[in-house]
């Protein structure tokens, strides 16, 4: 069973997708800004009326989370939740008076980047043992 709480964070997170920009922040990486204007136009519309909720995708039912295929590339988006100095995480996702949203919109592959410089980062070099770091080269 759904919390109320639950439920008026998806509705919150719901309002962001369709109202971009409005509704909260909207974030693109180098990899969706590096594509052709109408290939950018056609994902944001995708994550806009975004509804392929499942158990798997959505197991908290917040709908702050989704991928798809555009043009044979894996997208993702992500929904976080700021304080409103964006400085901390929200102390109270369901309440808008004390949290913007951030909506992420990105590649995959741009994922695997930015978790590829992260592990460089904690470990000071690809660690040899993680497949996952070493497979993408920087």
């Amino acid at each position: 069973m759904t919390s109320n709480r639950t439920q008026k964070m998806a509705q919150l997170n719901d309002l962001c997708r369709e109202a971009m920009g409005v509704a909260g922040r909207v974030f693109q990486t180098e990899g969706i800004a590096a594509l052709a204007p109408a290939d950018q136009a056609a994902i944001r519309e995708r994550v806009g009326t975004f509804d392929a909720f499942t158990s798997d995708n959505d197991p908290y039912g917040e709908r702050d989370f989704g991928s798809f295929e555009h043009n044979g590339i894996k997208v993702f988006w992500k929904i976080d939740y700021y304080d409103r100095a964006m400085e901390l995480a929200s102390e109270n996702p369901a309440d808008p008076a004390q949290t913007t949203r951030v909506l992420t919109i990105m590649l995959a592959v741009d994922l695997v980047k930015l978790l590829g410089g992260w592990l460089v980062g904690l470990f000071g070099s690809k660690p040899r043992s993680c497949s996952f770091a070493t497979s993408f080269s920087s």
